[in-house]
């Protein structure tokens, strides 16, 4: 899987000669918005036989169509629809299977790079529990009562703002981390530590361990991308 992609979905196509094109491409399209309502980084395959579907409104999806030789006789009926075409080599159009008249079409992905890619640094605040509790308790202890014989709402704003903005950056300050280039920017610190916790007890078959560190990863995932 391209770390830049969350998921793949794979659709398969027959598109009769004499079907309508404008219900079929408005079918494939609702599906795909389907799906990427859910998971806005999806990679798309969409194959098959699409005959002489009027194809514009998928490669304004946009959706690029990488089958160029014919597949049958001098016509391309099989072709492959995707926004993952960087990542395969250029297809191979193969002899027909058993007794069919379509040639068979092969598309294999590129060799993966073991470079990991660069880290980035970037400014996060601390989200520590410890640091979270001295804060409310900080902000429970402060004496508001100034705040109501100012004169003006401004001055009362200000108080108050440079007053809490003043304990959270104490209790919970600016850090500098590393993270890679391709993060999704609602990951914490924690949420890599577990997926390290899970790998390890996988790696070392501790399979009851491994399957809570798999679960609490699940739970946090749906927790941060809803927050």
């Amino acid at each position: 899987m391209p770390r830049a992609v969350s998921h793949v979905v794979v659709g398969a196509v027959y598109h009769p000669p004499s079907a309508d094109h404008t219900a079929m491409t408005s079918h494939a399209i609702d599906c795909l918005d389907t799906v990427a309502r859910d998971h806005p980084h999806v990679g798309v395959v969409l194959l098959g036989d699409f005959n002489q579907l009027r194809d514009v409104a998928l490669q304004s999806y946009p959706l690029r169509q990488v089958i160029k030789s014919a597949t049958r006789g001098s016509a391309v009926l099989d072709k492959i629809y995707t926004n993952l075409n960087d990542w395969y080599e250029v297809h191979v159009v193969l002899s027909n299977i058993g007794s069919s008249d379509l040639n068979a079409v092969v598309m294999t992905p590129k060799h993966r790079s073991t470079d990991r890619g660069q880290d980035v640094t970037v400014t996060v605040r601390s989200q520590y529990l410890n640091g979270r509790v001295l804060l409310g308790q900080a902000i429970a202890d402060v004496n508001w009562s100034p705040l109501y014989h100012m004169e003006t709402c401004a001055e009362m704003t200000e108080i108050f703002y440079g007053t809490v903005t003043q304990l959270v950056y104490y209790y919970l300050p600016m850090r500098i981390v590393r993270r890679h280039w391709t993060g999704k920017p609602w990951i914490n610190d924690q949420f890599p530590h577990l997926i390290l916790c899970r790998q390890y007890a996988l790696k070392t078959s501790q399979t009851a361990r491994y399957r809570a560190y798999r679960n609490r990863v699940q739970r946090m995932s749906r927790t941060l991308r809803r927050k």
